[in-house]
């Protein structure tokens, strides 16, 4: 058995100290009294999968379905949602459109008929 090291103090003193919610073993240091999990894996999605999502986003699919295809959680593609609409620009560039240049008028009366074949 490998020994268990302190991530923040070093020592050696470490005991057993539960799971977490994830089934993986918690460990606590007799010395600092630090609570860590050993081989804690953070994953990174790469830039090429986070252009992939922001394309798929554009596409209007399901977030849950993004996430499946993509096997991220639906709490890290929230959390990218935000990160990618902080960084737009307020306006987004957008005009109002005058209603004398477009020719539309909307003082004229819209006439709609229906058929109805029996």
């Amino acid at each position: 058995m490998s020994e268990i090291i302190c991530t923040r103090c070093g020592s050696t003193h470490c005991k057993k100290n539960g799971h977490i919610h994830n089934g993986k073993q918690n460990h606590r240091c007799k010395d600092c009294g630090r609570q860590f999990v050993m081989d804690n894996e953070q994953k990174i999605i790469p830039e090429g999968i986070r252009c992939m999502i922001l394309k798929i986003l554009l596409e209007r699919l399901s977030l849950r379905g993004i996430c499946r295809t993509f096997s991220v959680s639906l709490t890290w593609l929230l959390s990218y949602i935000v990160e990618v609409y902080e960084h737009l620009p307020a306006d987004l560039n957008v005009k109002p459109v005058n209603s004398k240049q477009s020719g539309l008028t909307i003082s004229e009366p819209l006439h709609i008929s229906f058929a109805i074949i029996i």
